[in-house]
């Protein structure tokens, strides 16, 4: 019997902090104290209320049996004290291995939200990496397709000056070779004036020289007129 309630205190003290371990160990002492003296005091109440050998129960003095009776009475107090430091004790232990209980929860609780944290953090991170990247991507891309475009429009405008200057060339080479026709033709041009002619506006010259008109008469009909 005494082993139980000291290896309960024993467990208790052990679990407990340690500013009050000192307290377990003194209430153990104490306890295990009263446990031998309650013990050795019951074995000497036990003895002296048994009748010694012939002499009969009539002879015990009034004052050993009062004696008797005070141990007892004094007996059952320590051991109603006894029992009720054991139970405060597993009361006491009851509420550390809860307290103990409850810390470890909350300790948990505070990993799992460390943990938590560190992973929205590092996902934080992981998308501004990405969203960074993208960026950057995205960046290049406009800057290959201005590229692209500024080269494009200068070859457009490269290949239209081109153009322009090769129809300017065939242009002056068209009027080069038909310059000397028109003057031909206006110089050899020799006309009478007053005489009938087949298109208005056509011109040539007389033979003094003079310039005349394919023009309409006043009758509608064409004439070389000044």
């Amino acid at each position: 019997m005494p082993n139980g309630p000291a290896t309960g205190m024993q467990v208790a003290a052990q679990a407990a902090p340690p500013q009050k371990r000192k307290r377990f160990k003194v209430l153990i002492y104490a306890f295990g104290f009263l446990m031998v003296f309650a013990l050795g005091v019951g074995a000497g109440s036990s003895n002296a209320s048994k009748p010694a050998g012939t002499v009969p129960s009539a002879a015990v003095a009034p004052t050993e049996q009062i004696d008797a009776k005070e141990n007892d009475a004094e007996l059952k107090r320590r051991e109603e004290a006894l029992n009720k430091q054991a139970e405060e004790l597993d009361k006491l232990k009851r509420e550390l291995d809860e307290q103990q209980k409850s810390q470890s929860e909350r300790q948990t609780q505070l990993d799992e939200r460390e943990k938590s944290i560190a992973s929205k953090e590092e996902a934080k991170k992981q998308a501004e990496v990405e969203a960074a990247q993208r960026k950057k991507a995205e960046q290049e891309q406009a800057a290959a397709a201005e590229k692209a475009r500024a080269e494009a429009e200068a070859a457009e405008r490269e290949r239209a000056q081109a153009q322009a200057a090769q129809a300017a060339a065939e242009e002056a080479a068209r009027q080069q070779e038909q310059a000397p026709q028109v003057v031909e033709q206006q110089t050899s041009r020799i006309v009478h004036p007053g005489a009938f002619c087949s298109t208005a506006g056509e011109t040539g010259v007389s033979q003094k020289g003079v310039g005349y008109t394919c023009k309409a008469d006043n009758s509608g009909r064409l004439r070389w007129r000044r």
